[in-house]
């Protein structure tokens, strides 16, 4: 599949996604601690008012305060689901931020699952984050419709043909298109 084609079924995906509305762009519901209320604060300054075709690389970094891979875990499920077109087109671009926001994308739409990477945080904080994340995604995911799923599915198949070596390991998790499989019954 070419880029041109996937940029093509994700803007025919998510062509009926609304916006969100200004009230309705972060999720504090989440939020634990005041960093996450910080990055909160700016999704909601940043998308407020802000077309999906609007966000781009270029003015991610020129405007956005915080880290700009981490917009999409602080979204409301409508701002994720209106907004996820954006870091796909980002995800697939030729630029040298595309695997950080292929992994970015990659790891929302992954069921979150228990990593042994955190292993250096204490049990309890890493299975009250795990819940609290837990449910961020399965309201986040509740909102897709069947083509924007379909999209999504056809989105990672793209990632999973392109990219290689330490980027496919990193960007990549197999839960990902298995999730998303099953959900659109491909």
């Amino acid at each position: 599949m070419t880029r041109t084609k996937i940029l093509q079924i994700i803007e025919d995906g998510f062509k009926g996604a609304p916006y969100p509305g200004d009230d309705k762009l972060a999720y504090r519901a989440v939020v634990a601690n005041a960093a996450c209320r910080d990055e909160c604060d700016y999704v909601a300054a940043y998308f407020k008012g802000k077309s999906c075709k609007d966000v781009t690389l270029e003015d991610l970094h020129a405007h956005y305060e915080g880290p700009i891979t981490a917009c999409l875990s602080f979204m409301s499920p409508e701002a994720f689901r209106y907004y996820l077109p954006a870091f796909m087109r980002m995800a697939i671009s030729e630029g040298e931020w595309a695997a950080d926001f292929a992994e970015t994308t990659t790891f929302a739409l992954t069921p979150p699952h228990y990593d042994p990477r955190l292993e250096a945080i204490p049990p309890r904080e890493t299975s009250e984050a795990l819940a609290r994340r837990l449910e961020w995604w399965k309201i986040c995911v509740s909102v897709f419709s069947m083509a924007e799923g379909k999209a999504i599915l056809a989105y990672l198949n793209y990632l999973a043909d392109q990219l290689e070596g330490p980027d496919r390991e990193i960007c990549f998790p197999k839960e990902a298109l298995a999730y998303w499989a099953d959900r659109t019954g491909k």
